[in-house]
């Protein structure tokens, strides 16, 4: 990238910057920020094809496509959510995903919270079928052109989208965003526009919403309300909208009661790879199975005092927010998570230091 900007051969710069070091990488990026704003004020958008690659992803064994861009491609999608920024404002309150500080624990800690009303008696979960590559590419450009009046803006997104094989790409920075403000529209819909009128009897009338709280975790539909009947109805609504979207709500949606005659805690919301009850949160069987072989792996090695690999100390300290927020004490005392935390963090410590010193001694003896 450096010499398709520069001009300059490959080798000459390699040379240059195992000679000078790291600091003169800045002059050539420089010359690549320079590069990309000729080619934004041009028009001249020209990209490698994406090559894609299979994988299973291990919370739901489903099989992703994923698709793996070009560097160049990857800088101009951080662009174009950078400049969207205003736009971005149209995506929900409580849609959890791509968004700083509106991740898991922000929606488990909401459906806590809306869950310990005791108005709050029925729940209806529903997702969208394939929800990446279903989006149909001309709706996601007419909605971006519908808010967004800048030309160059769009013409930048609408390239970037053409890039992609079908629909939107796993895997893309702008994917995840572009998905999420498309969605938008079926959150605002549930949100301002399902609603039923009560009439009094005093003549007066009332609007009554069929949803009390609504949350997506990205195509993941989440509904509480008072009445399954309103819920019953917004799911048929919610089908019916998404169908204009060019979307398709799978069969297996469900409506349930959150509580029951024998035990106060009631029936538990399965989402977000938690089990949230009224009173107290689990952690979802086949998560946990993974969470507790992590931690007794962790623990093995501690006591036979050998070391722990990094990419194991990793996954233990991943874990750490999901631990702190769910109802897992008995499993911190067996394995003692705390102590494998604070070991596995100086393991992780340990080797970043390790691997600076070895690149800038790389640069000083090079």
């Amino acid at each position: 990238m450096f010499s398709d900007y520069s001009g300059l051969p490959k080798m000459f710069i390699r040379d240059v910057i195992t000679k000078f070091g790291i600091k003169i990488v800045k002059l050539f990026a420089e010359t690549i920020v320079d590069g990309i704003r000729e080619e934004l004020i041009q028009d001249n958008l020209k990209f490698k094809a994406i090559w894609y690659k299979e994988k299973i992803d291990t919370s739901s064994q489903k099989v992703r496509r994923i698709g793996i861009q070009n560097i160049k491609q990857q800088i101009y999608d951080y662009i174009a959510v950078e400049a969207m920024r205003d736009f971005l404002r149209r995506i929900g309150e409580y849609q959890c995903a791509a968004i700083k500080n509106k991740g898991q624990m922000y929606g488990i800690k909401a459906i806590r919270k809306w869950m310990r009303n005791k108005n709050i008696r029925y729940a209806g979960q529903c997702d969208i079928k394939k929800c990446y590559p279903s989006i149909k590419q001309e709706k996601v450009i007419n909605f971006v052109k519908k808010y967004i009046k800048n030309d160059k803006l769009v013409h930048l997104i609408e390239t970037l989208i053409k890039t992609f094989e079908k629909g939107l790409s796993i895997g893309s920075y702008l994917s995840q965003y572009l998905c999420n403000v498309f969605l938008s529209q079926l959150y605002h819909e549930i949100a301002e526009n399902m609603y039923r009128i009560r009439k009094k009897r005093n003549g007066t009338s009332e609007r009554i919403n069929l949803v009390k709280h609504q949350l997506f975790y990205m195509d993941d539909i989440l509904l509480l309300g008072t009445n399954a009947k309103d819920i019953h109805k917004a799911i048929k609504l919610i089908i019916k909208k998404a169908d204009k979207l060019g979307l398709e709500i799978k069969d297996n949606w469900i409506v349930f009661t959150t509580v029951t005659k024998n035990k106060d805690d009631g029936h538990f919301i399965d989402m977000m790879g938690v089990r949230i009850y009224r009173h107290h949160i689990t952690i979802r069987q086949r998560v946990f199975l993974r969470v507790r072989r992590t931690y007794k792996r962790a623990k093995m090695l501690i006591r036979r005092k050998k070391k722990i690999p990094l990419w194991l100390a990793r996954r233990c300290v991943s874990y750490k927010g999901l631990l702190d927020n769910t109802n897992s004490q008995k499993l911190k005392r067996k394995y003692k998570t705390a102590q494998t935390i604070k070991i596995c963090k100086e393991v992780i410590s340990h080797e970043s230091k390790i691997r600076y010193r070895a690149k800038c001694s790389y640069y000083q003896t090079t």
